[in-house]
């Protein structure tokens, strides 16, 4: 999956190059080869391209039909080839001005201009006069639009002999292609003679050739565009990257981004001269910690000038999606030009889903789960900032989106394989140790205690998306215990447990092995003592003493001391009509949300972590911001109920502390970025190399941490009240996927 990625053969482009007249003989072609390839390659329905019977892609099919009738037309080779093409553009000629059709980039000037170029040839093409009047004048109209000489460029081919075509070679590249493309460079042929346009083409014949049907004839077709590796390789980090199977492959991985890199600081054209290209490249180079500064992406900061310039040549829905995943990897406080790109892709992306203007479902959907505020998804939409192992369930089961160009082409030799379905059903069997955990609960009597079913299941669905890895069996059973004996004590501190309760549960925990010493105060007390004392000291501790290589069950102690501890101190704040300042909050409130406990995890996943790292300031600043993540989340989707309660909230906080400065809707904007910026610092620790002793897996657990949060908390509290998280536990834990009813696809 690796190596070089070939696009699968491009109709249009290789009609296009089927047009070049040799030098010595005007009447015949100079790539015979690919002329022989249209004839054999039509489709029943009389059309060419990717797929005739796709639904949206039949402005893709009328491009490369036409395309291909004029090739034949120019060399009068064919006659009944033809005519059936004639006969599937009159069956469908009604969908050239169809919006709700997704056109390849340049449609509107490129179809109009073959049009011409078919009367020109003679060829009686089945379409209305009017329409054809139409379509010859809106795309003149758009022509003359254009104030950048590169968007008339891209689509040259489109013009006939009066264009300027010694100013189209101007935007020619090293290895002599105009824009990559096979379609684009090969009318330069038609009108001017140039040895490395041609060198260009005669390199790709070798490449996406093979033998015929008929003895002695060889077959060439062309790509829709070539050279493709950087893209495709990096299009294959990303997807083992979502679809959770990393781990397996980091040596792969690193040898990709490190000729990505060679190539990045090399500036060169296959990156830098194509949008998709670059900001896929920065992306994945600063997500796995190269050096890679936001400069690349300054072309593309305002709106106006993009569409003007390179949008033309290349945009689309997916692209612009690709800019805006870029523009979220923001690891400094201040980082302008990506700040501009994300602010104007996400309100362009948002336009796209009003406007019903994404046709690919697949796209649209992962755009609706990544742009949209969380409270506008429909249920059912997958939202991939969660945890990938579901996000990966979602990607085995979607067929792939094209990559888009002047025509539609699929990546070739990125298959699904039967490993990935055995991967994932091995995987979702071994996080299903909810029966494990049933039995646990029942074992300590925790069933008792009025406990909700559903945060049993919440609290290893949560841990099973961040480290859904078979290795990580112990973490996930293990953060499961604790957080439910922390759900029945947060119950304890919030709803209905007296003030002798609170001060002798945490006393218990205070003496720990000398707990006989101090009396239960309750039934309740006892029983989740007793649950946390058996669970650190027979479970935990053990297993944490074989990865640590020492004792570490004091500091598994202490971070259930330290929650319990914060959460009477926040029933200290509500009973006596306390304001604490905001530090102070949003620190106490890091404890009380849960993400100290969370640490736990971090003594389970294998790295050895010293004394020294756990006092150092590295370590206590993920805890910091996590928290700077996590509490103001929950509280902004509780402000309503906690304002009825009368309890403490940082929204309430922000807007009692301003002295009248601040409204309810200016505090909910400054907890929102407050929350983007804490973001971004957990991000920018995850990634920072230099002078860091936290080991990787556990900053990387933080982060994917600050991912899941944006899910909990995406419509409401998913943890707690689990509405979409309902639906995707089942999914997780009890519907393998079955093979059978998934064949094999492409990427």
């Amino acid at each position: 999956m690796f190596g070089k990625v070939q696009l699968s053969s491009s109709s249009y482009d290789t009609a296009w190059v089927a047009m070049v007249p040799s030098r010595g003989a005007l009447k015949e072609p100079l790539f015979p080869e690919s002329v022989d390839w249209i004839m054999q390659n039509q489709h029943p329905n009389g059309s060419w391209g990717l797929n005739p019977s796709h639904p949206l892609l039949v402005k893709d099919s009328l491009s490369s039909t036409l395309a291909c009738l004029l090739a034949l037309q120019k060399w009068k080779v064919g006659e009944q080839l033809v005519q059936k093409g004639l006969d599937f553009i009159s069956s469908n000629h009604f969908y050239v001005n169809d919006k709700q059709q997704p056109s390849p980039i340049g449609f509107d000037i490129v179809f109009p201009g073959m049009v011409s170029k078919a009367i020109e040839l003679g060829l009686n093409l089945p379409l209305d006069t009017a329409l054809v009047d139409i379509m010859l004048s809106n795309a003149e109209h758009k022509v003359k639009s254009f104030r950048d000489k590169s968007r008339i460029a891209y689509v040259a081919e489109a013009f006939g002999e009066a264009h300027s075509w010694k100013e189209v070679m101007t935007h020619q590249r090293s290895n002599g292609s105009l824009f990559n493309s096979p379609a684009t460079t090969a009318p330069s042929l038609i009108h001017l003679s140039d040895d490395k346009s041609v060198e260009y083409l005669r390199s790709l014949l070798c490449l996406y050739g093979r033998s015929g049907t008929r003895l002695h004839i060889i077959l060439r077709s062309f790509p829709t565009v070539y050279p493709f590796d950087i893209y495709s390789r990096l299009s294959v980090v990303d997807t083992v990257m979502k679809l959770g199977i990393d781990r397996h492959f980091g040596v792969e991985i690193e040898s990709v981004l490190s000729e990505t890199y060679r190539s990045w600081q090399q500036r060169n054209e296959e990156i830098f001269l194509d949008v998709t290209c670059c900001a896929s490249a920065f992306r994945l180079l600063r997500m796995h910690g190269y050096e890679v500064g936001s400069d690349a992406l300054a072309e593309f900061v305002d709106e106006e000038h993009f569409f003007s310039t390179v949008g033309m040549r290349y945009t689309n829905a997916s692209t612009i999606l690709e800019l805006y995943k870029a523009a979220e990897i923001r690891i400094f406080q201040r980082e302008p030009i990506l700040e501009k790109i994300h602010d104007w892709t996400s309100n362009f992306l948002k336009n796209e889903l009003l406007n019903r203007a994404i046709y690919d479902e697949r796209l649209r959907n992962e755009v609706l789960g990544i742009i949209l505020l969380p409270s506008c998804v429909p249920a059912g939409v997958p939202i991939s900032i969660m945890g990938s192992f579901l996000h990966w369930r979602w990607k085995i089961l979607t067929a792939a989106k094209p990559y888009t160009a002047k025509n539609f082409s699929n990546l070739r030799s990125i298959d699904t394989n039967a490993y990935l379905f055995r991967e994932f059903n091995k995987i979702s069997l071994l996080t299903g140790h909810n029966a494990c955990i049933t039995r646990w609960v029942k074992d300590t009597r925790m069933d008792q205690l009025g406990l909700d079913w559903h945060v049993l299941y919440s609290s290893h669905f949560m841990v099973a998306s961040v480290h859904f890895a078979p290795e990580f069996s112990d973490a996930r059973i293990g953060w499961s215990k604790i957080s439910v004996i922390a759900t029945i004590v947060d119950d304890m501190f919030d709803i209905d447990g007296t003030r002798e309760e609170l001060l002798n549960i945490i006393e218990l925990v205070e003496k720990w092995d000398e707990y006989s010493s101090a009396d239960y105060s309750s039934d309740r007390n006892k029983i989740v003592f007793s649950a946390l004392y058996d669970t650190i000291n027979n479970d935990l501790a053990p297993k944490a003493f074989a990865k640590q290589g020492r004792c570490v069950k004091h500091h598994l102690i202490n971070l259930n001391l330290v929650m319990m501890k914060c959460m009477l101190k926040e029933v200290d704040w509500w009973t006596e009509n306390l304001a604490p300042g905001i530090d102070e909050y949003l620190f106490n409130g890091t404890a009380t949300i849960g993400c100290g406990i969370y640490f736990t995890v971090h003594f389970l996943l294998g790295p050895e972590l010293t004394e020294n790292v756990l006092s150092s300031e590295e370590y206590a600043n993920l805890y910091y911001y996590i928290g700077r993540v996590a509490r103001p989340m929950n509280d902004y989707r509780s402000d309503e109920r906690e304002s009825v309660e009368r309890k403490v909230n940082l929204c309430s906080l922000l807007v009692n502390q301003s002295n009248g400065s601040l409204t309810k809707e200016d505090a909910i904007v400054e907890v929102r970025n407050m929350i983007e910026s804490s973001r971004r610092e957990v991000l920018r620790m995850m990634l920072q190399t230099q002078e860091s002793s936290v080991p990787k897996a556990v900053k990387e657990s933080v982060w994917k941490l600050s991912k899941f949060c944006h899910y909990l908390y995406a419509r409401g509290d998913e943890f707690r009240t689990p509405v979409l998280g309902k639906d995707d536990i089942k999914k997780i834990f009890y519907e393998p996927i079955n093979l059978s009813q998934h064949p094999r696809e492409s990427f």
